[in-house]
C-alpha cells in the first residue's frame, strides 16, 4: 500500500496524463501539487517517483529525464 504522500503524487501523475501530458518532470508535478494545495519540494517529488518507478507505475527515460505512467489512469 502507498503512502499518502504516494498516492498526492501517483494521482498528480495521472492528471496531468489525463489533460495531455506525456512526459513529466517532479517540477511540473510539484507545481500541480501546489495549485491543489498540497505543495510538495522537487526531491520528494523525485522520490516518490522512485517509490511508483519501484512500483512499476512510472518509468523514466534516462535519455530525458522525463517521467512516464506505466499504468492506465483511471
Amino acid at each position: 500500500m502507498h503512502s499518502r504522500r504516494t498516492k498526492l503524487v501517483l494521482a498528480a501523475v495521472q492528471a496531468l496524463v489525463n489533460a495531455g501530458q506525456r512526459g513529466l518532470t517532479p517540477a511540473e508535478i510539484g507545481q500541480h501539487l501546489r495549485t491543489r494545495g498540497e505543495p510538495m519540494p522537487a526531491w520528494a517529488v523525485r522520490g516518490e517517483l522512485s517509490t511508483l518507478e519501484a512500483s512499476g507505475e512510472v518509468r523514466v527515460d534516462p535519455a530525458t529525464a522525463l517521467w512516464y505512467l506505466t499504468t492506465p489512469s483511471g
